[in-house]
Order: C-alpha cells, then sequence, then structure tokens
C-alpha cells in the first residue's frame, strides 16, 4: 500500500462518515447544516477527482521489461518469456506468464484481469481463447505461483509495442479511483516491451 492507495481509504472513510451525518442532520430537521455538509463533501469530491485525472494525464508513458512483476497488493503476473513464430501473412506470439501470491497467510485470486497486445498506432490484439490455458482468476494458496500462457496471432504488418495488463469490468474500483495508479481514468497503461524469441 502506497500514499496514495492510504489517501484514497481515508478519502472513502471521509465520504461515508460526512454522509451519514448530514442523513443524521437531515432528519433531526436541520436542512441547512445537512446541505452545507453535503456542498463541502461534493466540493472536496471534485478536487480529488480533479487530482486524478491531472495525475493521469501529466504521467508519461511507462515501459518495463519481460520479467518485471506488475502486482496489486500481494498478487503478481509477470511475462516470463516471449517466442514469436512467421506464418504466411501474420506472426504468432506466444507469451508465458507467471501467476504469483506473495501472500503469507491467506488464499487469494485477482478477478478481472486481462492480457492484450498494442501496437504502436494504438490499435489492441485479444488472445486466442484456449480452454487449456490457467485463468488468471486462480485461487491461490500462500507463496503459490503456476505457470499459464497467452497466444496472439498479429498480422505482419502490425508493429507490436508491447503487452498490456489491464483490469476491465468491476475490476476497476477501487484503482480507477486512486491517484496514479495504472488502472485510473485516463491514466496511460504500463507497457510491457517484448523481445521476441525464434
Amino acid at each position: 500500500m502506497n500514499i496514495f492507495d492510504l489517501l484514497f481509504l481515508i478519502g472513502l472513510l471521509c465520504t461515508v462518515g460526512v454522509t451519514t451525518f448530514a442523513v443524521w442532520q437531515y432528519a433531526h430537521g436541520r436542512v441547512a447544516v445537512s446541505l452545507s455538509l453535503l456542498r463541502r463533501l461534493l466540493l472536496g469530491l471534485c478536487g480529488y477527482a480533479a487530482c486524478v485525472l491531472l495525475a493521469s494525464i501529466v504521467t508519461p508513458q511507462r515501459y518495463t521489461a519481460i520479467g518485471d512483476a506488475s502486482c496489486s497488493d500481494d498478487w503478481c503476473l509477470t511475462v516470463t518469456q516471449v517466442n514469436a513464430r512467421a506464418m504466411t501473412d501474420s506472426v504468432q506470439f506466444d507469451v508465458g506468464l507467471q501467476i504469483e501470491s506473495r501472500a503469507r497467510g491467506t488464499r487469494q485470486r485477482e478477478k478481472f484481469v486481462t492480457v492484450f497486445l498494442q501496437s504502436a498506432a494504438g490499435e489492441r490484439f485479444n488472445p486466442r481463447t484456449v480452454a487449456t490455458d490457467v485463468p488468471f482468476d486462480t485461487l491461490l494458496a500462500p507463496g503459490q505461483s503456476v505457470h499459464t500462457k497467452r497466444s496472439f496471432v498479429i498480422p505482419s504488418g502490425a508493429a507490436i509495442d508491447g503487452l498490456v495488463i489491464a483490469r476491465e469490468g468491476g475490476g476497476r474500483f477501487p484503482r480507477c479511483c486512486v491517484i496514479g495508479d495504472n488502472d485510473s481514468f485516463l491514466h496511460k497503461r504500463r507497457i510491457i516491451k517484448l523481445q521476441p524469441g525464434a
């Protein structure tokens, strides 16, 4: 947990507390006090949202290398190897991945995780669906790691910038609202540079 995670938690607790107190004031006939509290809360939330968006806009694109873990608390996903195979009019990328739990006392999983290849032009290429691939939301015991892979078929002319690990659907909250987080609104997602072997 970093300082921005802590700031989000404090803000969330303050929001719940102030809202509850404002409702209590309203229920006891103190309408003006209730509205004043809610107005100040709204201003504070707008200021926080502006900080999230500003951090997303000014943060430069970040690149990491094969072998660098992408972690959410004690859950990590790491690209371990990449192989490329040329075909008639396309290239197949086979990406080896390690799913790891660094927790010491509890089983855990991470939901809504997805990966895709991104071209230099911003095009997105999703992996092929293979039933035997280990899913990212596999429940892991403390300290356990498992290996999986994802395969991508890319047109020969596409210049691949790298692989993106993202959370989509319901999995973006609360990361979407943490200042500077990789999954926050408008933030440039970290790209893992691929150096495929033969």
